[in-house]
């Protein structure tokens, strides 16, 4: 992993200008994909200061539920890992106090985001009013005429891509990959395309987070079961340019967003991972 002291305080700087606020990059590692059955089990980030300074969080969280084996295979954190860690409440309050007064940066930002939203109102503890924004949708902007460009967007390959090498799956690995891919693109790119890149890349404020609830909609349990044994589907969507059509997808999340619950999904048919509204989905069917 790359000395962090080369992130040095021009580049700090350099990053910053497109914020008002100081700079929070953050990931989680969980019990498996999806918010409404799954849970926290690590928490990592890192903070860039509108003064320059730089600090680093990472806490294990204990689960109401055992680790899975399959997926303690992808982030290598154990039941016995965790036993002695803090719960989510004790650990998000600690986390919401390191992000408090800061823009809030991760990768694919509405996957952990849903599981923050989750358990912080499971746990009654009031968001911090912030802005959010997906490196995903950062770098498709920042490479989306370029003829250099990555293989793919997901975290490890763009960290390749930038010949950084790290842990990837933990938590404070996968917040200073982020870092220093955003950083790359800073100081590589010019002012105007990071600027509208930045513009893009941000989802929603959590100030407009209502409360969450699991939404008793007909599609929801078949969609959790099709979730849970990594199948694919076939949906058809009201509402996007395949309006009313078969749509061919792998489903990976339900989440909860600021005035629903989504479906996060990998559309075969384009080849990208979407987000949809269970209220606009007016079929499922097992592929």
């Amino acid at each position: 992993m790359p000395d962090i002291n080369r992130l040095d305080l021009e580049h700090q700087k350099k990053m910053l200008h497109f914020f008002k606020k100081d700079l929070v990059f953050f990931d989680l590692e969980t019990t498996g994909l999806s918010p409404a059955k799954h849970f926290i089990i690590e928490i990592g980030a890192v903070k860039i200061t509108q003064s320059g300074e730089f600090h680093t969080f990472q806490q294990l969280v204990y689960p109401p539920i055992p680790i899975p084996k399959r997926s303690e295979d992808i982030h290598g954190i154990s039941n016995d890992d965790v036993v002695d860690a803090p719960d989510a409440k004790q650990a998000l309050k600690l986390f919401f106090e390191f992000i408090q007064g800061s823009d809030l940066v991760a990768h694919n930002a509405m996957f952990d985001l849903g599981f923050v939203i989750k358990e912080s109102q499971l746990h009654h503890i009031k968001l911090p009013k912030l802005d959010v924004f997906d490196s995903l949708k950062f770098a498709r902007s920042i490479y989306a005429k370029s003829e250099e460009r990555p293989e793919n967007f997901k975290l490890p390959t763009l960290a390749h891509y930038i010949d950084f090498t790290y842990n990837s799956h933990r938590a404070l690995d996968d917040s200073l990959a982020t870092l220093f891919f955003w950083n790359h693109c800073v100081q590589k790119h010019g002012e105007s395309k990071i600027k509208k890149a930045t513009e893009k890349s941000q989802i929603f404020s959590t100030h407009r987070v209502k409360e969450y609830q699991i939404q008793n909609h007909s599609k929801y349990q078949l969609l959790g079961e099709i979730i849970e044994t990594q199948d694919k589907a076939i949906i058809i969507y009201n509402g996007g340019s395949k309006k009313g059509q078969e749509r061919p997808i792998k489903p990976i999340a339900l989440i909860p967003l600021p005035n629903q619950i989504s479906l996060y999904a990998h559309c075969l048919i384009d080849d990208v991972y979407k987000t949809f509204s269970l209220e606009k989905i007016d079929l499922v069917k097992k592929a």
